[in-house]
């Protein structure tokens, strides 16, 4: 078994476990969910357009959430439009919405 620390948290991870981000940094699991997660990336947006009940229109803001400047769909990577799909298709699947109060 071959191990190598992950380049986020320095821990040594088995090489099957370590996913490769689009940046060429090798992450453990643990890592890779907590980059999904961060404010303004591509996963959190499609989350957060599904949630508040917006269309699908994939977009990320590589500096936070309204800080600096959004990326649109045509710029963004394959794998940044899949990783908007992924958070909006996860939001959509746990069926977890915005309650608007109106109801």
């Amino acid at each position: 078994m071959t191990h190598r620390p992950c380049d986020d948290c320095l821990a040594p991870t088995d090489c099957a476990d370590m996913v490769t981000l689009e940046d060429g940094n090798h992450v453990c699991p643990s890592c890779e969910l907590d980059d999904r997660r961060k404010h303004g990336s591509p996963y959190d947006r499609g989350g957060a357009d599904s949630y508040y009940g917006r269309p699908y229109a994939p977009h990320y803001w590589p500096e936070g959430t309204y800080n600096g400047y959004p990326v649109s769909h045509k710029d963004m990577t394959t794998a940044q439009v899949k990783e908007y799909y992924k958070g909006f298709h996860d939001n959509e699947s746990a069926g977890n919405f915005k309650d608007w109060g109106d109801e």
